[in-house]
């Protein structure tokens, strides 16, 4: 079939513009496409920008509203910082951002550390960081700062942006806190921390030391390990009272780890978290053993000053009477017959007021108020004179030895008393009066015989002695040991030995005065006493006189005892006590002495005024009504400065200290004072 060729042509012309319609669809179709992809991208660019301008947004409110300093550091300068880091130094924002650095907030010698660290992470590559220096304020003042950075890149360069922290309060906190920790670490007390089920949870050195128990050992164990069995009551209820009242505060025991008891003060304090709960305790205990002693010795102190205080008080009047007993007792004595059947009872009367001067002597030794007379002497002289009379104390059935430093074979000692010799400074008959009681003392503990022994030597007192024994002064000593195999005694009877008055002999053998004699008497020579004893296994007590550099004075003649001559002299006598006046006259006047009588200070003032060229010598009590001794021979000595005086009281040392006697060198006669003994005064002093 023969086609026409127009038609043909028109065919081909209708397929190329239908292809070419397909074609353009297709490319309509894709510039559709374009055109929803564009809108697509144009929506994403709109929701990026509101985004990023969210974003934006909020990170400069996170920024300007956070305590945190903020900042971004680029060329070296602050490209951006927030209100609170320009408060920090004290800068308004604007004289920071693109005119200050990081130097410039920077103590100096603090700069090569942030440059460092800002350096690493700009040039090294470390992107993160954190550290602290010490950051310099606009006003000069210096405050601890953390910083915390990382590096970006800024405008296409790298850059430094973190956040700074003022930890100056924190700082100051910490260091606060460490040095309490260092305190609590090195304090002697014991510092123990405990939950609220009272189980250890900290335990410091002090504690370590205090207890035995290392803090290894005992945290996570309860309190209670400390406290002894009799005192677990006591101390729950403390434990209670803490959490009611906050703390408490007890004197009370507590145990080591070896089991020995001993005292301690603690303060015990309920602790509470930021809610007022309570978290737990802390304790705080003191060893006061040593300060138990102390108070130990402080009663016994002031016990023995009571006695002291009553000696002295009953010395006066009672010296004034045992004066007229014996006195009076001597003047009978006198006129006596020697085979008057009276003379065995007035004997009797002259010893039992004897007896009870030597009671009133023990007393005032005790309390450290009787008058000694101090010189040098020779301690081994004084044992080895006072040794034979020993043997009629202690009986035949106690064999009795004496060791002297040094002894008879060794070659002479070079002490600081002399060649050979223990010089001490001391009264002599007060060391015989101390050798004589423990004697007493040694025989009465050995009933059924046994062996004293009496030692002398030298200690040296050094700082090592002291503190192993507990008592002493730096110095040389000599020592005088007085030991028995006797029954001994415990710790209880041993603590009260000293004690005026104490005594384990029944009733009537003692008067419990002898070894507190011997106590008063080392003390008022300076020394030192201690006694070492257990039952059944003996005592010995020791006693430590200080050495002295001088020469041994010899000892005067002994006194006849024959009554002295009399004489014809005029002699005042003011006494203030009747009896004693009128003995002292009757005395006076038996053996020739003419006597004026005066009963207090005025009145002996008047009599010498009215006698003056006739009087030669003053007996003055030293305590009167009116006017004292001293004040009346004041008196009289202005206006004749030749006359001749002698003081005679029964008070205690101290009153005539006070008075001044002693220290001028007037003549003193302590009472109660013998016929004899005065009379050969009197003599004494108008002869000199």
């Amino acid at each position: 079939m023969n086609r026409d060729p127009e038609l043909e042509k028109l065919k081909i012309e209708l397929e190329k513009k239908e292809a070419e319609l397909a074609r353009a669809g297709e490319q309509v179709r894709d510039i559709e496409d374009s055109r929803r992809a564009m809108l697509y991208m144009l929506e994403d660019l709109n929701e990026s920008a509101e985004a990023l301008k969210e974003s934006e947004g909020l990170f400069r409110l996170l920024s300007e509203s956070a305590l945190t300093g903020v900042y971004l550091i680029q060329d070296g300068v602050f490209r951006y910082v927030n209100e609170a880091l320009a408060s920090i130094f004290g800068y308004p924002v604007k004289e920071i951002i693109n005119r200050l650095g990081p130097m410039d907030l920077t103590y100096p010698e603090d700069r090569d550390l942030v440059a460092g660290n800002i350096r690493k992470r700009i040039e090294g590559g470390v992107r993160d960081i954190r550290y602290s220096f010490k950051g310099l304020r606009k006003d000069g003042t210096l405050i601890d700062v953390e910083v915390h950075g990382a590096r970006v890149e800024y405008n296409g360069k790298p850059a430094v942006i973190g956040t700074l922290l003022d930890i100056t309060e924190r700082k100051r906190a910490e260091e606060v806190r460490a040095f309490l920790a260092n305190i609590t670490e090195h304090a002697t007390d014991a510092i123990e921390g405990m939950d609220m089920d009272t189980n250890i949870v900290s335990w410091n050195r002090g504690a370590e030391m205090l207890f035995g128990y290392s803090a290894q050992e005992i945290i996570g164990r309860p309190h209670s390990l400390i406290v002894p069995k009799e005192a677990q009551e006591a101390c729950r209820e403390r434990f209670k009272k803490a959490t009611m009242e906050g703390s408490v505060r007890a004197e009370t025991e507590r145990i080591k780890k070896d089991g020995r008891g001993f005292p301690v003060e603690m303060t015990l304090t309920a602790l509470k978290d930021d809610r007022d709960e309570h978290t737990g305790f802390v304790c705080i205990t003191r060893d006061i053993t040593e300060r138990k002693k102390l108070e130990e010795q402080l009663r016994q102190a002031q016990k023995m000053e009571a006695i002291g205080q009553l000696a002295g008080g009953i010395a006066h009047d009672f010296n004034n009477t045992l004066n007229v007993i014996i006195g009076f007792g001597n003047l009978i004595e006198m006129n006596m017959q020697e085979d008057d059947p009276n003379r065995v009872h007035l004997k009797e009367i002259l010893e039992a007021g004897e007896r009870a001067t030597h009671l009133t002597q023990s007393l005032l030794a005790f309390s450290r108020k009787q008058i000694i007379d101090l010189r040098p002497v020779n301690l081994n002289e004084i044992i080895k004179d006072v040794e034979k009379f020993l043997m009629r104390i202690i009986g035949e059935d106690i064999e009795l030895k004496t060791i002297l430093t040094p002894p008879p074979s060794a070659p002479p000692l070079k002490l600081r008393g002399g060649k050979g010799e223990l010089t001490v400074l001391a009264d002599r008959g007060q060391i015989e009066q101390i050798v004589m009681n423990l004697a007493t003392n040694a025989r009465d503990a050995m009933p059924d015989g046994g062996e004293l022994i009496i030692e002398t030597e030298v200690i040296h007192m050094d700082e090592e002695y002291i503190k192993r024994h507990g008592y002493g002064d730096l110095g040389t000593y000599a020592l005088l040991s007085v030991t028995d195999s006797g029954t001994g005694m415990d710790e209880k009877t041993r603590q009260r030995i000293f004690e005026p008055f104490f005594t384990t002999k029944e009733l009537g053998r003692g008067t419990g005065l002898g070894l507190a004699m011997v106590y008063g008497i080392v003390k008022q020579h300076d020394g030192f006493i201690n006694v070492y004893s257990e039952p059944q296994k003996g005592t010995t007590f020791k006693i430590y006189l200080p050495l002295i550099e001088s020469e041994v004075e010899k000892t005067a003649n002994t006194m006849p005892a024959a009554y002295p001559e009399g004489g014809t002299e005029t002699v005042l006598v003011a006494e203030d006590d009747q009896a004693v006046r009128k003995l002292t006259r009757d005395i006076l006047e038996r053996f020739g002495y003419r006597v004026i009588a005066a009963e207090d200070g005025e009145d002996a003032i008047e009599k010498f005024m009215d006698n003056k060229e006739d009087i030669q010598l003053i007996l003055l009590d030293v305590i009167m009504p009116k006017k004292n001794g001293k004040e009346v021979y004041e008196e009289i000595k202005r206006i004749n400065p030749d006359i001749k005086t002698i003081f005679l009281s029964g008070y205690t040392a101290n009153i005539i200290h006070k008075k001044g006697i002693l220290e001028e060198g007037l003549d003193f006669i302590l009472k109660p004072v013998s016929p004899k003994d005065l009379l050969r005064k009197v003599r004494e002093v108008l002869d000199r």
